[in-house]
């Protein structure tokens, strides 16, 4: 191991990526919390693959921290090294009422399969290496999900145990991407999927993972990768084609028969389950959480912990009467749509970036939340490091992209300090980004707060207010574009 390999960009000492795949046990929540007073960890956040990252780890106790990691069944990687393989999941698999079943147990095999194939191929050359990155999502819901859609493969759920099968159109993957560092780059941007298959059988999953490698990268468009991905499929040895027996596992925990209901409180389709949800203003863990979490779960028996791709944890198999205990220690989450906006993880990473993004919005986040706005009054937001804003971010209102403003004559003597300014950018009817105007960084929290004020006095959502003032929102972004 190489510590310059988990400390690229001065001021983040060494970060590293835990990598839980959308589900925490208890032990693993245990080390978190004890390494939290340990190893003196004063930051952590989360990101869109359901990992934790912690930062500002000292280069001294790094090998310990990772080796104490690995004895709790984390694996655990540089964050800032892309992972060329990976599996997702849907969070609440086996668990969300209305799911065709559990392909979680589909997930946990895809997963190691792939960790097999890689290290059988590391020799390679060709399109397939796993130099070459391949996401797969599997979805307990029919249909494309919105999770799923930049990704290689999708297996979505259907009655009767199959699973519908998309893949991204090749077409759609040669479209030009961001322009930014190489290992920052967001390599789906703009992919889309189409259906490769309605109805196949479930067990046969890893010889269609299979094939989805050996073809990607030799078809032009999908029609032309459909014929391919079929024909190879037909050529695959038999013992590759055999379907795969799923070790699946049930929830035998029983509820009460008591009832409970709540904002962030969602019923599971075990007979008086529940789980409840928290998303962390901009993905920002406060360190102390880790600790009052444990607490709050050390009488509550099969506790099970889910992350998703949107930044939110779950405590889930809880009792009614047990629901309280974690969401006590929850208080400090998004409670609307505001509050929950989407950030660019990581631009604390990269080093073209003009601020730490995630945690600038979790800053504006946590002040404009004491305002206590109704859902639907603040418009939903991201701020990005730089104007190339590489992450994939939507169902925004506006996003908000860092640069850095320097004296014109400023001199090697020049007391004038560099400021940073934000562009403004709102989406039209099209959904096309338009520029609104430039922001300094220290009213940004005061604009924000207008943007609130606004539509709340007149009695209107952002979106009713913007449409019933055109050209107001630029006026009001204008006041805001100077420094006193």
């Amino acid at each position: 191991m190489t510590e310059e390999l988990y400390e690229k960009k001065p001021g983040n000492g060494c970060v590293a990526e835990l990598y839980f795949n959308g589900r925490m046990t208890r032990r693993q929540l245990e080390f978190l919390a004890d390494s939290v007073k340990k190893y003196r960890i004063n930051k952590t956040t989360l990101n869109q693959r359901g990992s934790v990252i912690v930062w500002n780890l000292r280069r001294e106790i790094l090998a310990e921290f990772l080796a104490e990691a690995a004895k709790a069944d984390i694996l655990c990687g540089s964050a800032y090294a892309r992972e060329k393989r990976n599996v997702l999941c849907a969070p609440l698999s086996g668990l969300e009422e209305g799911e065709c079943f559990d392909v979680s147990p589909y997930a946990d095999a895809a997963r190691g399969w792939l960790r097999e194939h890689d290290s059988k191929c590391e020799d390679s050359t060709d399109g397939v290496s796993p130099e070459c990155p391949f996401t797969v999502y599997f979805s307990n819901l029919p249909g494309l999900p919105e999770e799923g859609k930049n990704c290689d493969m999708v297996f979505s759920a259907a009655e009767g145990g199959l699973f519908g099968i998309w893949a991204k159109d090749p077409a759609g993957d040669r479209q030009p991407h961001q322009a930014g560092p190489d290992e920052m780059k967001v390599k789906n941007r703009g992919a889309s999927l189409f259906q490769l298959a309605d109805r196949v059988e479930a067990g046969r999953f890893l010889s269609y993972i299979n094939v989805g490698l050996a073809v990607r990268g030799r078809a032009a468009d999908a029609d032309e990768y459909r014929a391919l991905f079929w024909q190879t499929l037909a050529a695959l040895p038999d013992e590759e084609c055999r379907p795969v027996e799923i070790e699946k596992t049930e929830i035998t925990k029983t509820g009460t028969g008591n009832f409970t209901c709540g904002p962030r409180v969602l019923k599971q389709k075990q007979d008086d389950l529940y789980a409840v949800r928290y998303h962390p203003l901009g993905g920002v863990i406060n360190v102390a959480f880790w600790q009052k979490l444990l607490r709050s779960v050390e009488k509550i028996e099969d506790v099970e912990f889910r992350l998703d791709s949107r930044m939110n944890f779950y405590v889930c198999n809880l009792l009614a009467e047990e629901v309280s205990w974690p969401a006590d220690s929850m208080s400090d989450g998004a409670f609307t749509a505001a509050e929950a906006s989407p950030v660019q993880t990581l631009c604390g990473l990269c080093v073209r970036s003009n601020c730490d993004a995630q945690m600038f919005e979790h800053v504006l986040l946590k002040e404009t939340k004491k305002l206590g706005f109704a859902d639907g009054i603040l418009p939903a937001f991201t701020v990005a490091g730089c104007k190339d804003a590489c992450g994939d971010i939507s169902d925004i209102d506006l996003r908000f992209l860092a640069e850095i403003k320097r004296p014109e004559n400023g001199g090697e003597n020049s007391r004038l300090v560099s400021k940073l300014w934000f562009s403004v950018e709102s989406r039209d009817d099209a959904g096309r980004w338009r520029p609104v105007g430039q922001i300094p960084q220290q009213k940004l929290t005061e604009y924000l707060i207008a943007l609130g004020a606004l539509p709340q006095s007149a009695g209107l959502s952002f979106h009713e207010w913007k449409t019933a003032n055109p050209g107001l929102l630029e006026k009001v972004t204008s006041l805001y574009a100077t420094v006193q």
